[in-house]
């Protein structure tokens, strides 16, 4: 029957069109999950690697600031009494427990823990030493100071900036997988909106011929038998 068939049409039709709502919602489910991973991707290469990378360069340049003032001190090429040289000395302690404690907030891979640690306990080696050093260079054991210094002090203060040049390539290691992450998300994403325009394009003319047929079919009733 005439009927039947336009029931029929319209029914194809009701059914395309409710496909096509639920890819929809499917793609936009999906591309909503690839959208959060992203944010997540960028917020982690600020938060857990540009910090990090900053707070690193302050490390050093506390580091390398500590090394030249007693260097100085013992080379009597200071202007810095003993006193004055421990208050400096105790403020970039206090600026760089800060900044190691900070780190350790940000998230951190295995070995990157491991070496944070283990430059954590060589800067309270290298505090220790530097007492030491201070106090026989202010009992006028200038000679035995400078040979402590040299002989572990140096080793430490290196042992310290490689540490740091190991964090610092962790960071940037890590950092790149992140965007190689982000990379494919944003691939992924790209992928899915090709194949749900392809998708649409295929609907909308399988729609606009089932459309047709039912308006044929309207326009037509006599070219169909009566049951």
């Amino acid at each position: 029957m005439t009927i039947s068939q336009l029931l029929t049409q319209k029914a194809k039709v009701a059914a395309l069109l409710f496909l096509v709502m639920v890819l929809v919602i499917l793609y936009s489910l999906r591309l909503e999950k690839k959208a959060r991973n992203m944010d997540a991707a960028v917020t982690s290469v600020y938060n857990d690697r540009l910090q990090p990378a900053l707070i690193i360069v302050y490390l050093s340049e506390n580091l390398h600031d500590k090394h030249r003032l007693l260097d100085n001190h013992l080379s009597d090429h200071s202007r810095l009494t003993t006193a004055e040289l421990k208050t400096r000395f105790s403020e970039h302690d206090v600026r760089n427990n800060q900044l190691v404690a900070d780190f350790e907030q940000t998230v951190l891979t295995r070995n990157e823990a491991a070496v944070l640690k283990k430059f954590k306990s060589d800067l309270a080696d290298n505090a220790r030493l530097e007492q030491v050093v201070m106090k026989q260079a202010a009992d006028e054991n200038r000679e035995i100071a400078t040979a402590l210094y040299n002989k572990d002090g140096v080793a430490l203060f290196r042992q310290s900036i490689e540490n740091l040049h190991t964090l610092a390539r962790i960071q940037s290691e890590t950092g790149q997988e992140i965007v190689q992450v982000s990379h494919r998300e944003a691939a992924g994403v790209s992928v899915i909106t090709t194949l749900m325009i392809a998708v649409a394009v295929i609907m909308g003319i399988l729609i606009q011929s089932l459309v047709y047929k039912t308006r044929f079919l309207e326009r037509n009733p006599s070219k169909f038998p009566l049951n």
